[in-house]
This record gives C-alpha cells, sequence and structure tokens, in this order.
C-alpha cells in the first residue's frame, strides 16, 4: 500500500458564538495589544465562520485518511491550503505508517529544523492526522489503540463563557453549560481589573461554589502586575490562571507560581515539548496545556504529555473552532494520555453543523466519548462537505477578510 494523492479543501461552517471576547477593549497578548469584537465579526456585524482545510489522502489500495488543518486569522487560509499541498511530493508513494520519518522530512522541508515549528506546524497536523486515520483504518482500531489504548472512554471538557460587557449574559451562558453538565467554565481575563472582576465574579455568582472557572490571561501582564492581579481574583477561587506572562518569560513564570495561591496553567510557555520540559525543570506551572498543532505533532505532544506525568502534572489540550474531523482525533489522542485528567478546551459546540456523517458529536455531562470507528472515528458527509467548500469559495472576501 502507497500513498497515491493528497487533496486539500476548504470548508467554512458556520458558528453560533463568537470566540473568547465580546467586547470592544484593547487587549495586550504576548506584550502586543489585541482587540475585542472586530476580529470575529466582518464588517456588516455577521460572524465569520469558521474556515478549515479538510484533508484526504488516498492510498493505492483504496483507503482514504482524512485530517483537518485550521488557523484563526483569515488572511492565512489559503497559505494553509498551499503549506499542505506542498507536501504531496514527499507523500507520493511512500508507506503511510512512516509517519516519524516523513513527519521529519517535512519538517526539514520547510527548515522547521532552524524555525520555530509554529512556520508550518499548525498546517501539516492535517497531513499528519490523515496518516493516522489511514493507519487506523488498515488495522482496524481506533487511534488510541495505536498510542498505548483508551486510558479512559470519555474526555471532559471545559463550557467557554465569552467575555461580554452585559453581565447577565455571561451570567446565563454559564448556567446553560451546568445545566448541561459542565463541571469546569472557561474565560478570557487581562483586560483592565474592573472588567476581569466583574466577568469572574458573574461567573461565580451564576454557578456557586461547586463549578471550576478556569481563566487565560494570553500573556497579559508583567511578572509583578500578574501577581498583583491574580490575588485580586484568589477571591473567586479558581482552578488556574492559564498563562498570566509572556511565554518566553519562564523564570517570571515560575516566580509568579511561587508568590500565589491560585495553581497557574502553562500554555504558550509549553507550546513544544523542548519548552515543556523548561516549564516542568523550572517548576514554572501546576499544569500543562499542550496542543499537537503548535507543537511537532501527535506524538510530540504524547512525549510532553509523559515528561509531564513523570513530574506529577496533569495536562489538558488547548482548543478553538474545529470540525468533528479535529474532535476525534484529539479525543482519541487525550483518551490514551493517562494524566489527562484535566478539562480540555473547545468551541466544537458552537458550530450550527458539521462536514461528518451523521449530526455533530454529543457532550454528554461535558464529556465527549472516544468514537468507536476505525482510525480517527468519522468519515465526512459528501453532501455537506460539498456544501460547506461552496460556502468558502462565494465568501465575500472583501467583508470577510477585514
Amino acid at each position: 500500500m502507497k500513498i497515491r494523492k493528497l487533496e486539500t479543501t476548504l470548508v467554512a461552517v458556520p458558528v453560533t458564538r463568537p470566540p473568547s471576547v465580546g467586547i470592544e477593549e484593547t487587549r495586550p497578548v504576548g506584550g502586543m495589544p489585541t482587540f475585542g469584537k472586530h476580529k470575529i465579526f466582518d464588517s456588516e456585524g455577521k460572524l465569520k465562520p469558521q474556515v478549515s482545510a479538510i484533508v484526504e489522502i488516498s492510498t493505492t489500495d483504496g483507503l482514504v485518511g482524512i485530517g483537518e488543518a485550521s488557523f484563526r486569522s483569515p488572511q492565512m487560509y489559503e497559505i494553509l491550503k498551499t503549506l499542505i499541498d506542498k507536501t504531496e511530493p514527499i507523500l507520493l508513494g511512500r508507506d503511510p505508517f512512516d509517519i516519524e520519518r516523513i513527519r521529519r522530512e517535512i519538517f526539514e522541508s520547510y527548515f522547521m529544523t532552524h524555525l520555530h515549528p509554529h512556520v508550518a506546524c499548525w498546517a501539516t497536523i492535517g497531513v499528519e492526522m490523515a496518516l493516522w486515520d489511514l493507519m487506523g483504518k488498515v488495522c482496524q482500531r481506533p487511534l488510541c489503540d495505536l498510542w498505548g489504548g483508551a486510558y479512559r472512554k470519555e474526555i471532559p471538557y471545559m463550557g467557554w463563557v465569552v467575555i461580554s460587557d452585559d453581565v447577565e449574559d455571561m451570567k446565563k451562558q454559564a448556567k446553560e453549560y451546568v445545566i448541561k453538565g459542565f463541571k469546569t467554565l472557561f474565560s478570557k481575563v487581562g483586560f483592565t481589573s474592573e472588567i476581569d472582576e466583574r466577568g469572574i465574579e458573574a461567573i461565580r455568582d451564576a454557578v456557586g461554589p461547586d463549578v471550576e472557572i478556569r481563566v487565560d490571561a494570553n500573556q497579559a501582564w508583567s511578572t509583578g502586575e500578574a501577581i498583583r492581579r491574580i490575588k485580586k481574583l484568589e477571591k473567586f477561587d479558581l482552578e488556574f490562571v492559564e498563562q498570566p506572562v509572556i511565554m518566553r518569560n519562564v523564570d517570571g513564570l515560575a516566580y509568579v507560581r511561587r508568590s500565589v495561591n491560585t495553581p497557574i496553567l502553562a500554555h504558550e510557555s509549553a507550546w513544544t515539548f523542548y519548552d515543556a520540559l523548561e516549564v516542568i525543570k523550572k517548576e514554572a506551572a501546576d499544569a500543562l496545556q499542550l496542543d499537537p498543532r503548535f507543537d511537532y505533532g501527535f506524538l510530540a505532544m504524547k512525549k510532553a504529555a509523559g515528561m509531564a506525568e513523570a513530574a506529577g502534572l496533569p495536562i489538558g489540550m488547548h482548543g478553538w473552532y474545529v470540525t468533528g474531523v479535529s474532535m476525534g482525533a484529539f479525543t482519541n489522542l487525550l483518551a490514551s494520555i493517562p494524566n489527562a485528567t484535566i478539562a480540555s478546551q473547545t468551541h466544537y459546540y458552537h458550530l450550527v453543523d458539521d462536514v461528518i456523517k451523521e449530526d455533530l458529536l454529543k457532550f454528554r455531562e461535558g464529556h465527549l466519548r472516544v468514537p468507536e470507528g476505525p482510525g480517527i472515528g468519522v468519515e465526512l458527509d459528501k453532501d455537506k462537505f460539498d456544501k460547506y467548500a461552496e460556502l468558502y469559495r462565494t465568501l465575500n472576501r472583501s467583508r470577510y477578510w477585514c
């Protein structure tokens, strides 16, 4: 069995809620200002759809593996597709089981031996995902079995409360998640102290003391500011504060952790398994939030999770809008990691529809069950796939790219 063809299709799937932020407010992220609503609404005030690159790798035996790559910047979607398509010469004629070697050759072709994996990994993850899907289909086993077996069958996820000027809306969001069985809620901080406290107070008032609340500062604060701001938030009994300081300041992150009572979660500081090792060695976090799209792929995330396990640290997974293709793969991955015990992120439940057969994957009591099919466990629905590929092609680019 050899790889015969690579195809990449951009699809646009409608969503029901904006990601992360629903206020018009400047917010520093990684030392640079970012903004609220205008990034997620188009020039006519409509929510931008989720755009993903769906990858299909066909073999000489007639099997097709599927994968997905996604990125949040609309200006990058065509680049995303180009980066994926340029891997085809490396793939053709190869055995899809040679994932490690193929993956390294792709990295070398994009000069990621010298550059940060962010240069292309968020694109090439779709290729690797499709190769793993092929391997699972050949073996007729779900991916978690290829990665050591399912340590658990159901994966906990967080309910994502969109920060808003409307406190009552935030309370409503929080209550709806709790009614659906979510045990952990997530929101953003790093705005003014008043906005942060008002938002977290609204969530805590809405759900009471028995629901975990996690917040993400996205590197918004200096070391001293982080300590001061986190101490002001301690009255809300937070589960974690994620990435309070700039990602490269691991010493500062460790200092913050030693100076506050609230547990610290490292994300940007632990993007790759090399970064995760530094965070662990410097005792800079109480848990890690990992993502194979920011690292060197699925096996790299397994390595980072293994190091965290050796250090006694739990891990969760970072997430944003994706289709059921990625959710199937990521849920399989988390199922195979013993210390993946904290709730992971997703915006999947905000999709209106999906490109996979049947309906959207169902959350039950805040958990997603590992798909039972071989590979990533889901299949593309041709009609829906074609529908949302056409939607992408007909997007008003002048309105959408703003």
